[in-house]
Formats: structure tokens, C-alpha cells, sequence
């Protein structure tokens, strides 16, 4: 660094400390670890601050308030399981800040952002790493069936492209990046910036990103270089991608409204994103009610890996 940034710089690994001491050495850190840490400090000072409700018991599996962060980036996952010897059915909602894709198998052929989520949802077994789980029906530890799916999405998703193998080995698979992305059953989302790793580690190496400006188009940022136009996103080290963040079109939030924009009315262009109708507590972006509380008494393998459930 130039003599001309050292200063911001010093200052700035000081203030790493206050999201968690282990950021104070200076050192290099998992860029998730690092923003995950970020949410739950704010995360905290909401709550001291009085700035919290409880999460709705039948919504939400968890004992933490929800607060403003959590409505800007927290989404909600369902998740269904089945135990393979009484058939007893399970669903339980848990709310997290980033929606971790699954490492892929193939490391020579492109897998784009929805394939990756897709395999997210896959039914799976639960002992598929070798655990198992108990069922209160059996009164023993069995085996079940389990899938899960997003159900509820924030005003920003932070998606995770996971690449570090069991082993500790980095996967550089090649991701294409989609910059408007329609998951299943969800509202349409786009790209609002990327994140890119080079290393042997998630710890070491070096992390640059690209950014989308106010006239819609990207630029790639690395460190002190001169920011330069990205032509297309999806061509820009797809084999380092490693978290996309998502945003509602044209940054829109999905909060309350709070007057002075008729409810619905958030296609004004330069407002920068005004209020519409009031919503459950993560905002209006969900899956029909109908999709969610459907009976899951058959699970069935379907083509594509899609939610896989039938009506009894």
C-alpha cells in the first residue's frame, strides 16, 4: 500500500475488532465468516437498542428476536424430513443471512447459480454423511429423508458458492453468473455485486469483486487498480466466483409502508426504492401460502431435482 492509504487502511483493520477479536490481527479472513460476524454484531446492537420482535413461534424454529437486519438480509429456509421406518413428517423453519449452495462434484463443466440451488433442494438422505436422527415416534436415532428449500427471500441475498471440500481442498469449478435470477416458486431477484477468490485457502489469497453502478453496468474492483467496465459478468473469472449478492429489482425494499408512496407504487425511476404493501416480517417476498403448508405425506424423487413432494 501507498503511503496515502496506509492510514485508512491501519484504521480500518481496527475497526475489524469490533465484529469479533479474531479479525484484529490483520490477517486475511473468510469473507462469509467476516460478513456473517458483521450481521450478528448489528444484529445485537438492534436488540440493545430495543429494535426487535420475537420471531413468530409457529413460523420460525429459532429462540432469537428478529430485527431490522434480519428483514434486510435473513431468508427463510423449510425444511422437511421423513424417518425411513415409522414415516413420521417433519417441518421446521429456520431463518439464516446466507444461503450456502452446495460444493459441486464435477470440477471441468460450467454450473450456473440456479443448478447450483437446485441441488440445494435435492432429497437426500440424513445419513449421507454418516449421521442419523432421532425420532420421537421410534424412541431410537434412524434414518431419514430430507429436503429443504428457500421459502422467503430478503431485500438482499447473500449467496455462498461453497468450495472447500471435507478435505480441505479448494474446488475451483467454473460458476456461471446469472445477473437476473427467478428460483423456483420465489420472486425474481438481480445481481447487485460479486465477490471473487484466488488462493489455496479461503483464509489466504486474495479477494477482489465487481460491482453494479447507478447506469446498471459492472465494474471490477482490485485493490488499489484503476476500477474497469465489465462488458459481461458472467464471462469474469467464473472458476473464482465465490459469493453473489441479490437484490429485489432496482434495489426496491419489501418493508412497510410508511407514507408518502401510494402502496405498490415502486416503479418511480431515482427514488431509490420506496415502500410497498405491508408483508410478513421478512417483507412480501414469499411462496404461497398454499406451497408451504401442503401435506408432505409421500416424498417422491422428481426430474430436476425440484421440491419433491405429493399429496397423499
Amino acid at each position: 500500500l501507498g503511503s496515502s492509504a496506509a492510514a485508512p487502511a491501519a484504521a480500518l483493520i481496527r475497526y475489524r475488532e469490533l465484529v469479533d477479536p479474531r479479525f484484529a490481527d490483520g490477517g486475511q479472513c473468510d469473507v462469509v465468516e467476516f460478513v456473517a460476524g458483521l450481521l450478528q454484531r448489528m444484529r445485537a446492537g438492534e436488540v440493545a437498542a430495543g429494535r426487535s420482535v420475537p420471531w413468530p413461534q409457529d413460523e420460525v424454529s429459532t429462540a432469537s428476536a428478529c430485527t431490522h437486519v434480519d428483514r434486510l438480509f435473513a431468508h427463510l429456509r423449510e425444511e422437511r424430513s421423513r424417518c425411513v421406518v415409522c414415516g413420521h413428517v417433519g417441518v421446521k423453519f429456520t431463518e439464516s443471512s446466507v444461503l450456502e449452495l452446495p460444493l459441486r462434484a464435477d470440477d471441468g463443466s460450467f454450473v450456473s447459480v440456479t443448478d447450483l440451488y437446485l441441488e440445494y433442494c435435492r432429497l437426500q438422505p440424513s445419513d449421507e454423511d454418516g449421521t442419523t436422527v432421532f425420532c420421537d415416534r421410534c424412541e431410537k436415532r434412524t434414518e431419514w429423508w430430507v429436503q429443504g428449500r428457500v421459502v422467503r427471500v430478503p431485500n438482499v441475498l447473500l449467496v455462498q458458492v461453497r468450495r472447500t471440500a471435507k478435505d480441505g481442498a479448494v474446488r475451483r469449478f467454473p460458476v456461471q453468473v446469472e445477473e437476473h435470477l427467478t428460483l423456483p416458486e420465489l420472486p425474481p431477484l438481480e445481481l447487485s455485486s460479486v465477490v471473487y477468490h484466488d488462493g489455496a485457502t479461503m483464509h489466504s489469497g486474495h479477494y477482489t469483486c465487481a460491482c453494479r453502478a447507478p447506469d446498471g453496468r459492472f465494474w471490477f474492483f482490485d485493490d488499489l487498480r484503476r476500477p474497469a467496465r465489465v462488458p459481461e459478468i458472467s464471462l469474469v473469472k467464473p472458476r473464482s466466483v465465490y459469493v453473489l449478492v441479490y437484490t429485489t429489482p432496482r434495489g426496491c425494499s419489501a418493508f412497510a409502508n410508511q407514507g408518502g408512496v401510494p402502496p405498490g407504487d415502486d416503479t418511480r425511476e431515482g427514488d431509490g426504492g420506496s415502500a410497498s404493501d405491508a408483508g410478513p416480517v421478512l417483507g412480501a417476498a414469499t411462496a404461497t401460502s398454499s406451497s408451504i403448508s401442503h401435506d408432505l405425506a409421500g416424498f417422491q424423487v422428481m426430474p430436476g431435482s425440484t421440491w419433491a413432494t405429493s399429496a397423499a
